[in-house]
Parts: C-alpha cells; sequence; structure tokens
C-alpha cells in the first residue's frame, strides 16, 4: 500500500523560482502527497504566487511565519502539519526530477531498516546544467567533516524518525548549518539510511548561491562541528576539521563557483 508522503518546502523572497519549483512537484509521478510551503515573512511576490498556486491545487498548503525566522524554524513549522508517514525536503529554487517521490517512497517501503533515503544532484546555473554530485551510498558518521552524508534538499525521511529527534534545532548557531546538526542526531540515536545512486534532484548553484554563504555561517558551520565531534565522541583527528569551513570562506566566491562547476562537470 502507497504511503502519503509530505513535501517541506521554506520560501523566502522567493518570488523568482518558486512556480518552477512547486511545479516539478506537482509533475511527479508519485500521485499522494501533499506539499507544505512556509512563506518565512517574504518581502517579494512569494506569498501572492503561493497563494495562487494553493488556490487551483487542495494538496498544497501555504503556512506563514510573522516574521522571517530562517529555515530551520520554518522548517519545523511546516512539520506541526505533516501528516504523512514520509516527509521529503525541497527547497524553493530547485526543482525534483518527476520520478523522485516514487523512487524514494518505494525504497523505504522496501527497506524497513532504511530511516532515510537520498539521492544525487544535477547542478545548474543561469548557463543551464554544469555538473553533478552524488553523496556515498552508504553513508555513516564519519563522512561529517570531511563532508556531509546526505544532501539535506534530496532528502525524505520518516516522519517518526523527525519526530523522534525534535526536527531542527534552534539554536542560532546552527544556521545554515542545520542538516550537520540534524545528523550528528541522526547517527546518535542509532540510525541509519542509505543514499540512490541516482541524481534525482537539481539544484541552484549560481554565484548569488555562493555569495549567502557568509563568514558569520562558517563560523556557525564550525561550532556545530565542535559541538557534534565532542557530543559523540569522535577521535582527536576528525577535529582538523573545524577549521574547514573558515577556510573555505576565504576563497572569493566566483573562484569557488568556478572550482564547483569544474569539479562537478566531471561528474
Amino acid at each position: 500500500m502507497k504511503k502519503q508522503v509530505s513535501v517541506i518546502m521554506a520560501a523566502y523572497n522567493a518570488a523568482a523560482t518558486i512556480e518552477e519549483s512547486v511545479g516539478s512537484i506537482q509533475a511527479q509521478t508519485y500521485p499522494d502527497w501533499e506539499l507544505i510551503v512556509c512563506d518565512d515573512g517574504s518581502a517579494d511576490e512569494t506569498a501572492a504566487i503561493l497563494d495562487r498556486l494553493a488556490a487551483c491545487d487542495t494538496r498544497i498548503r501555504v503556512i506563514r511565519n510573522g516574521t522571517n525566522r530562517g529555515l530551520p524554524a520554518s522548517l519545523n513549522h511546516c512539520l506541526q502539519y505533516a501528516v504523512g508517514d514520509y516527509v521529503a525536503r525541497m527547497d524553493a529554487d530547485d526543482r525534483s526530477a518527476p520520478e523522485r517521490l516514487a523512487v524514494q517512497a518505494a525504497f523505504l517501503d522496501a527497506h524497513p531498516d532504511a530511516d532515510v533515503v537520498g539521492t544525487g544532484m544535477i547542478c545548474f546555473d543561469e548557463t543551464g546544467v554544469t555538473g553533478c554530485r552524488m553523496p556515498p551510498e552508504h553513508p555513516g558518521p564519519e563522512q561529517l567533516g570531511p563532508g556531509v552524508p546526505f544532501f539535506h534538499a534530496t532528502i525524505m525521511m520518516r516522519r517518526a524518525v523527525y519526530l523522534e529527534l525534535g526536527g531542527y534545532s534552534l539554536q542560532p548557531y546552527v544556521l545554515r548549518c542545520e542538516d550537520v546538526d540534524l545528523w550528528f542526531r541522526f547517527f546518535g540515536a542509532g540510525h541509519t539510511g542509505v543514499n540512490i545512486p541516482r541524481a534525482l534532484y537539481e539544484v541552484r548553484e549560481d554565484l548569488s548561491a555562493a555569495r549567502r554563504r557568509q563568514f558569520r555561517y562558517a563560523v556557525h558551520a564550525s561550532r556545530t562541528l565542535l559541538h557534534g565531534f565532542r557530543t559523540n565522541g569522535y577521535p582527536a583527528r576528525q577535529y582538523l576539521y573545524v577549521l574547514k569551513p573558515l577556510l573555505s570562506v576565504l576563497i572569493p566566491a566566483r573562484l569557488k563557483a568556478a572550482i564547483n562547476k569544474r569539479r562537478w562537470k566531471k561528474n
């Protein structure tokens, strides 16, 4: 029997991309889904676009934050309304392949021991497709530091696990690295997951996205890593990765974008 999937999305000043993103969910081959979108205090036309889309599709539910509260709080707000057995993530400037939800739901149906399933990502910008990123197929906690075990926007997690973990932390220092904090708690609680070796998600990786990674968010990332390593008893050698976000932010945004394009194009 098919499980209902709740897709959760936070949107902030996403008027230029939100319709395309929502449209990629409406185009899913998997029919049993709901989309919960939290407008996080947008100052552009995001709210009006969402209201128009929801008026034409009862599967879309729009909720709002009175002020801009950030991604973790917005996703937690969405989780309060989610009713599906499985909860999938989606960002307001990206796209999902039509078969994404069907493939991920079928995987969780067939693998009751897996608590989350992610996928690879096709990278694109204003010029078109720039490459592909693939996470490890069978990730573990050792991936935290060198990288991430799952690409956050691609995941589908059992709702019961989301609730057990208490959703996303609202500690200020996890902003922009809320997924890293989630994975520390996920693995710490003994949960496991798999990445399907297919690119079922399209992520927008343009220069403006690179510029959003400011120094203070690099400090957040380093602090989140340090807290996670300490809390979960990681070996001393892992602590070197605490410096990685701080060093990365020193690379100019244009150069970093060019490096990433070259690296991902090889895939």
